[in-house]
């Protein structure tokens, strides 16, 4: 999946806990409009709105190392239960 499709991923979740687009828009600090434009890619959005958003979706960003870790604990958790 594209960075694009990430955000436009974590932000369509937004909508759908929060229920409509103009919602999270409203919540989020900025108008409908904008937001949409955003996601039409006609448009952008400030880095605390986006923040918030994410926030919003109940989403967390990490970078690929921090995964990565998570990952390999998480297979050691596995393989002591296994046993």
């Amino acid at each position: 999946m594209s960075e694009k499709g990430v955000i436009r991923s974590v932000i369509m979740e937004a909508v759908r806990i929060k229920g409509t687009q103009s919602v999270v828009a409203d919540e989020a600090g900025i108008d409908g409009s904008g937001l949409s434009k955003f996601l039409s890619g006609d448009g952008s959005i400030k880095m605390d709105t986006l923040e918030r958003i994410i926030t919003m979706a109940g989403a967390r960003l990490i970078t690929e190392q921090e995964h990565a870790d998570n990952e390999a604990m998480l297979r050691g958790f596995a393989r002591r239960l296994l046993k």
